[in-house]
């Protein structure tokens, strides 16, 4: 039988770190994303990673559909979940500017649209993750096969209970890196106790 073990994952993530990758669309250089950690910071009296995603179109698809996001969170140093969530998006002639802010003690969120100027708060689950905060929780578990990812996530304001497990591990190869172990997880969402069944 396959052994699918990998090394444990460090339990804490880096004060400062830069990530690039090359995005592509069928056989054409279609734009980058970042993935940074800036350092820690003081959020609501807790210490916070501040991390950081972008993504851009080059020039040739932005003359087909221009993408310009900015995703700034802060996560606690010590629990690993969100404190809170910025959102920076242009999408097209879509625009959204909003931030998320999140009291893990009193498990509430405060969502706040810089552009409507709307306002909503709204429950969350115990260590509830943002997008961006999930992915950097994600790299803190450690990895087997028949375990992977359980937890909630906050996204457009509603809650999402997102799970999978590791279904096999893989060689891939990586252009200037080269061959690499990898996890293949396929992860699922739930809404309101429904399988999200829109997107994979």
């Amino acid at each position: 039988k396959e052994e699918r073990l990998i090394s444990l994952p460090a339990a804490k993530l880096p004060a400062h770190e830069k990530l690039t990758y090359n995005v592509r669309w069928l056989v054409f250089r279609a734009g980058t994303i970042t993935a940074s950690i800036n350092g820690i910071k003081n959020i609501h009296g807790r210490d916070a990673y501040e991390v950081e995603i972008t993504a851009k179109t080059n020039d040739f698809c932005s003359k087909i559909y221009k993408i310009d996001d900015r995703y700034v969170s802060y996560v606690d140093v010590e629990g690993l979940y969100t404190l809170r969530h910025e959102v920076y998006r242009r999408e097209g002639r879509y625009k959204k500017d909003a931030v998320t802010v999140f009291d893990q003690t009193n498990h509430k969120a405060y969502f706040k649209n810089f552009l409507d100027k709307s306002e909503k708060v709204f429950d969350i689950p115990p260590k509830v993750q943002d997008p961006v905060s999930a992915y950097y929780y994600f790299r803190t578990l450690p990895m087997a096969g028949g375990k992977g990812i359980d937890c909630w996530v906050c996204n457009n304001e509603s809650n999402y209970h997102l799970f999978g497990v590791v279904e096999k591990k893989e060689i891939i190869g990586i252009p200037n890196i080269g061959q690499r172990e990898a996890f293949f997880i396929q992860p699922y969402a739930k809404l309101d106790g429904q399988l999200v069944r829109k997107g994979k």
